[in-house]
């Protein structure tokens, strides 16, 4: 929609909503900025995920030697993981049930911290990859909050819409 003198709106700036966190109008056709911010991070977040499920599961000897002698299950873990790295990140990546691969996300760097780096750490074995990983790991968990938390406000905001939508008619 053209403004006064001929010119037209292009983008609105993000609201502040309930905890910061919003996401998702159309105006006049053209998206906001945090529906695009959101849609590149999740790709960003997801894609190397992917990719990295798919390094494990063509590469899995590599991925053991760089972890350390200490992984339990052995190759057959690796593979599993690789797999579930290949659908969460695919997921997060194509929007499909955000949250919840998020959840998935956290729940598989939980477990490989406990399972896999925490031990390790006491075994002194290639400690510097060791705490590398480690802390690597930690920051895609606090990534993986913030995708879970994103998508949830995203989520609250459309359900506030219907309610408020409803009440009108």
């Amino acid at each position: 929609m053209p403004l006064n003198n001929g010119e037209y709106v292009i983008f609105v700036a993000a609201y502040v909503y309930d905890n910061n966190l919003y996401s998702g109008n159309i105006v006049f056709g053209v998206r906001e900025m945090s529906h695009i911010w959101w849609n590149w991070g999740r790709v960003l977040y997801g894609i190397p995920l992917s990719i990295t499920g798919l390094i494990y599961i063509f590469f899995p000897q590599a991925s053991v030697e760089t972890l350390t002698s200490f992984i339990p299950g052995g190759v057959i873990l690796i593979y599993f993981a690789g797999v579930l790295w290949v659908f969460l990140g695919l997921f997060i990546a194509l929007n499909w049930w955000t949250r919840y691969m998020a959840w998935g996300v956290i729940g598989l760097l939980l477990a490989i911290q406990i399972i896999v780096h925490v031990p390790a750490a006491y075994t002194g074995e290639y400690l510097a990859i060791v705490w590398f990983e480690l802390l690597r790991d930690v920051s895609l968990l606090g990534g993986a909050f913030f995708v879970m938390a994103v998508d949830g406000a995203r989520e609250q905001r459309r359900s506030n819409q219907r309610v408020a939508q409803d009440s009108i008619y």
